[in-house]
């Protein structure tokens, strides 16, 4: 983990507060948003996931004084998922800079960018496609954070995001807890791609090595596994 210190932050729109998306107000003027790639402000959040979750949280909240604000938990009350975001006192800070997922192993997820509004997130799509991009997920709008996003894999298939319009929280604001699902993460949208829950080849030996290792417990995997078999979106057929 590299942290930067000293770096001033700008909205991209002179006179805005860092990190505020725009919301124009028009009159006689129809919207027409450029056709270019997406104006980025600056990095939002990064997702990591670790197989020791409650030693991960631990170490985030001591040096980095990170808060909760949801959290989500299995069936036996443990918490497997944490949207953490910046203590700044009664500063409203984004929902979440860093979320922590408890997994089969020690893994960067995806790392999420900012942009100026959701034309920027919609534009900046159609952009990537036609630069031939293999699109990820998305367009939707998340249930943790409210931000409307659009996911995209590099040449190597590593995730990245492009987002707009999430939510801000201050020190005040308490940890909200919830249960831990498939479908928790977006309220509309398409449905989220298996491949985002690591199913394949590499993840399995992943999930055998760490097994056989001892970093990784059977009965919490049957756990996280036990937690994402409903439906998302069961009205949906």
């Amino acid at each position: 983990v590299d942290f930067i210190w000293g770096r001033a932050l700008t909205s991209g729109k002179e006179g805005g507060a860092a990190g505020q998306a725009f919301a124009p107000v028009r009159a006689n003027a129809p919207m027409r948003p450029p056709l270019e790639p997406a104006r980025v402000i600056g990095l939002g959040h990064v997702v990591l996931q670790c197989t020791d979750f409650d030693r991960t949280m631990d170490w985030w909240m001591r040096h980095v004084g990170i808060i909760a604000s949801d959290a989500q938990i299995l069936a036996d009350g443990s918490v497997n998922l944490a949207f953490c975001r910046l203590d700044l006192g009664d500063t409203p800070a984004d929902h979440h800079t860093v979320a922590i997922a408890g997994g089969i192993g020690s893994l960067y997820m995806h790392s999420a960018y900012e942009v100026a509004d959701a034309d920027a997130v919609g534009q900046g799509q159609q952009v990537l496609k036609a630069g031939g991009w293999k699109h990820g997920w998305g367009i939707g709008r998340h249930y943790y954070g409210s931000q409307i996003f659009d996911y995209w894999r590099d040449p190597h298939g590593a995730l990245m995001e492009h987002y707009a319009d999430g939510d801000k929280c201050d020190a005040h604001q308490p940890t909200r807890y919830s249960r831990f699902t498939r479908g928790s993460t977006w309220m509309w949208g398409q449905d989220q791609p298996k491949d985002f829950e690591g199913v394949g080849p590499t993840a399995i030996l992943l999930l055998m090595r760490n097994l056989i290792k001892g970093e990784v417990k059977w009965p919490r995997i049957k756990l996280v596994l036990a937690s994402l078999k409903p439906s998302p979106r069961p009205w949906l057929k």
